[in-house]
């Protein structure tokens, strides 16, 4: 009796299975989103908290939520991606995936219409790619002398002793620098301090209510619109002497007045529509956008760098005692020996790690590219980094990383913003240990942090333009400290 009830227990079990649907017509598993902090105003959200100090909002979040959460900024949601993978795979994402421009439209005032935020994405790779083949090897090489000539003139005004403010001379510095280089001797010999009045004018008219309403009727707003108006007035000049072939040159500035888009083309090659040249009004915003580059990013690390290397005489005596051996007299400093320092890039990326020139970087979720983004998990590779997998087309991926690396999936929705807070990932206690200390040997070979940071991958085509500033950094802080001896106050 005992089988015969066995038997029939286990025909009606097969008959309930038969049932069932198969599992492909199962209902889909929703997507999992990145945890969702709670709390906040009703309406603001924790805008309150954001506008108040983002990078210890982050940094208390991530205590609790590890590698990613999501808060809402008003009705905006945005998802932190804080740990080492998620990190790598914000820098990664193309912009077809995450994309710079909703996020990035309050600049528009500021840099104008039709160049960087303000044009579509396939002209925007395009102007990309004139920047990075303008700031290649030769472009690089070529710009060394200028560089040297700018700082030999500018420390030749000081005196035998005296006090300055580093933060001033570097900012003065790279100006000339910037003038020289990228916007041609017209600029250089004529217009330099107009331009850093001009400068400092369109910087002021960015402001926090800039991000939610740059067309806001404030002074401060409308000194950065006449400041604009007033650098397109001044290029026009050149750039119509330019045009016109009174003036012959080589320089940056005529690549940037040179420059076409391409053709438009149908099925069969034939040419449709030719591509078009930038307005005066576009190569003025183009060379606002590398001054302001060349301000955000290279003034304020030469500025943290100069206060390390004086604070630490230990990583300056390294640096000095390296650009002796590589850089003993005045032919020998040539692009390929700066780049060579080893012992200095270790000290501007220990400087990047600490004070990154940029708090918060954001990308918005494009339609219909919903990410699947991989946790960190911790480890202890590479000083305890995750290593992740890209950001990707959840409809396309299905293949899941290993555990070592990601801990389930998660997927952020179309339209959100997901954004990076370098201050927060940088001092990160999980892989940075006495993470506050300066200690450029961090990055030696086969140190735990060797291959695992990089402040400057904000975005792709950037590092060409970073060498550009590491080579001025490097010059500068050279030549600069062999000359006189100089000590922090």
């Amino acid at each position: 009796m005992p089988a015969a009830a066995a038997a029939a227990a286990l025909a009606v079990a097969c008959a309930l299975y038969g049932l069932l649907p198969p599992p492909a017509a199962l209902p889909a598993q929703p997507p999992l989103a990145p945890p969702l902090v709670s709390g906040g105003l009703p309406l603001l959200g924790h805008l309150l908290d954001f506008i108040k100090g983002p990078v210890g909002m982050i940094d208390a979040y991530r205590s609790r939520y590890r590698s990613m959460f999501t808060i809402k900024v008003g009705p905006q949601r945005i998802t932190f991606m804080i740990g080492a993978g998620p990190q790598l795979q914000f820098i990664k994402a193309k912009d077809e995936v995450l994309d710079q421009a909703p996020v990035y439209g309050f600049t528009i005032p500021v840099f104008g219409n039709g160049i960087v935020y303000d044009s579509p994405l396939e002209e925007r790779q395009q102007q990309v790619k004139l920047l990075v083949h303008s700031m290649n090897t030769k472009g690089l090489e070529a710009m060394v002398p200028k560089m040297i000539d700018e700082a030999e003139e500018y420390f030749r005004e000081w005196g035998n002793e005296g006090e300055v403010e580093i933060r001033k001379v570097f900012s003065e510095l790279i100006i000339m620098t910037a003038s020289s280089c990228l916007m041609g001797p017209e600029i250089r010999e004529n217009l330099s301090s107009e331009i850093a009045r001009i400068y400092h004018a369109l910087d002021g008219g960015l402001t926090p209510l800039s991000t939610l309403w740059p067309a806001a009727p404030t002074q401060k707003h409308k000194e950065r619109d006449e400041a604009r108006a007033e650098m397109v007035a001044i290029f026009s000049k050149i750039i119509a002497n330019r045009r016109s072939g009174a003036v012959q040159s080589d320089d940056f500035l005529q690549k940037i007045i040179d420059f076409r888009y391409k053709d438009e083309v149908d099925g069969s090659g034939k040419v449709v529509k030719e591509g078009r040249g930038f307005t005066d009004s576009e190569v003025t915003g183009w060379l606002i956008v590398l001054l302001f580059a060349g301000q955000h990013t290279s003034s304020i690390t030469a500025t943290w760098l100069g206060a390390m290397l004086l604070s630490n005489k230990e990583a300056m005596a390294d640096c000095l005692a390296e650009q002796r051996a590589r850089v003993p007299d005045e032919a020998s400093l040539t692009y390929a020996n700066l780049l060579g320092m080893d012992c200095m890039r270790r000290a501007i990326t220990e400087t990047l790690r600490l004070y990154p020139p940029l708090i918060l970087l954001m990308r918005q979720v494009m339609p219909d590219a919903g990410l699947q983004v991989a946790r960190d998990a911790p480890s202890s590779r590479r000083g305890g980094a995750g290593r992740g997998r890209g950001l990707t087309n959840a409809r396309a991926s299905t293949t899941r990383s290993s555990p070592l690396s990601q801990v389930g999936e998660h997927t952020i929705p179309k339209g959100d913003v997901v954004g990076l807070c370098a201050p927060a990932s940088n001092l990160d206690p999980r892989y940075w240990p006495d993470a506050t200390a300066f200690r450029p040997s961090r990055y030696l070979p086969d140190a735990s942090n060797e291959a695992m940071f990089d402040s400057r991958s904000v975005g792709h085509g950037m590092m060409q333009g970073f060498l550009l500033s590491w080579n001025g950094l490097i010059e500068v802080l050279g030549r600069g400290e062999s000359r006189p001896s100089l000590r922090m106050r």
